[in-house]
Order: structure tokens, then C-alpha cells, then sequence
């Protein structure tokens, strides 16, 4: 009877993790699609001329901090103790492309967070979701979402066809990002 319980209990703890980590991930992305859908439509993107994500009063942070509903804390750049020790892939949480104020606690346990470095601008927004930020290692706890905000076509390093304006979708392939990204778009809408 052990014996049994031994190898079952894990197996259905390790099941419920899953099922938790994809619903999160997609209610993630869910929000940040109908935000960015938002944006395209009536024309916030076109207004914003400053893609900065440094400080917590420039545009595009502003904007997405007034959208996303479910925040608890936003992280201002130099904030890197947890629960704002984000992560991009396994570079450190002082690292340029995420040591900024476009990243967010969110209240159901994940981190949003905006990839710097030039992935903001006028044509994409690139995102990174962390379904555990408590065991932020940046290992397999991690998805890329890029949206396209420009008024053509955007094809993603996925090579998986092109997303349309005001869409969003997996920003690498799976075999790419298996290290980080565990939960493939696939696994999440299959």
C-alpha cells in the first residue's frame, strides 16, 4: 500500500502543478492580449513615441500598469529583491533586459514582465511570463509572448507562420526554448 502511494502521490501532485502552471500562463496571456488588442484599436500605440520601459512613468509601463487588473506590486527598475527578482531565461536579475519598470507581481502568483533591450517598440511588445517566480532560477518556469502592434504582418523567431496586427503568440520554437519553457503554446491550447 506504501509502495503505491509512493509512486501515485507524486505523479498527482506533479499533475495538479501542470494544470495550475497552464491555467495561470493562460490567463496571463489572455490579459495581455486583450490589452494589447485594446491598445491597437484605439490607438495608444500610435501615440506613444517614447518605448522606454526604464521608469515607471514612461508610456507603454503606464499604460499596461493601468490595464493589467490583478496587480499587487509593480517592480521599479533597481527592485530586484524577491518578489521582483524576475528573470530572463537564466541571465541575473540585474540584467539590463529585465532590470527595468515594466514588470509585475501578479495576484495569481505569476510575473509579467517586459523584455527590454529593444524588444519594445513601435511593431512588437515581447513579454516573458513566470508561472513560479518563487523558484526563479529561470529555468522551465518561464513562456515568451510577443504581440504585434504594427498594421502588418509579424513573424516571431517561431517560424510558425505570422501573427496579425493585434495578435499574440509564442515568441520561440519549443525545441529552442525547452530549457526555459517547459509549457509550451502548444501544451497550453491543444
Amino acid at each position: 500500500m506504501g509502495l503505491i502511494a509512493g509512486l501515485t502521490v507524486p505523479s498527482v501532485v506533479n499533475s495538479v502543478d501542470i494544470s495550475r502552471q497552464k491555467a495561470v500562463l493562460k490567463e496571463d496571456i489572455q490579459a495581455i492580449s486583450q490589452i494589447t488588442q485594446e491598445g491597437y484599436l484605439d490607438g495608444t500605440f500610435e501615440s506613444i513615441t517614447d518605448w522606454s520601459v526604464l521608469n515607471t512613468t514612461d508610456p507603454i509601463v503606464q499604460y499596461f500598469t493601468s490595464k493589467l487588473g490583478g496587480v499587487v506590486r509593480q517592480c521599479p527598475r533597481g527592485t530586484v529583491a524577491p518578489p521582483c527578482n524576475i528573470r530572463s531565461g537564466t541571465e541575473a536579475t540585474s540584467y539590463v533586459d529585465v532590470n527595468h519598470s515594466g514588470r509585475w507581481v501578479m495576484s495569481n502568483g505569476t510575473n509579467i514582465t517586459m523584455i527590454g533591450g529593444g524588444h519594445i517598440n513601435a511593431s512588437y511588445l515581447l513579454f516573458v511570463l513566470n508561472s513560479k517566480p518563487n523558484l526563479n532560477d529561470g529555468v522551465g518556469k518561464q513562456m515568451a509572448v510577443v504581440c504585434n502592434i504594427s498594421d502588418s504582418l509579424y513573424s516571431p523567431v517561431t517560424g510558425n507562420g505570422s501573427l496579425k496586427p493585434a495578435q499574440c503568440g509564442p515568441w520561440w520554437l519549443p525545441t529552442r526554448s525547452s530549457i526555459f519553457y517547459s509549457l509550451t503554446w502548444e501544451m497550453l491550447y491543444s
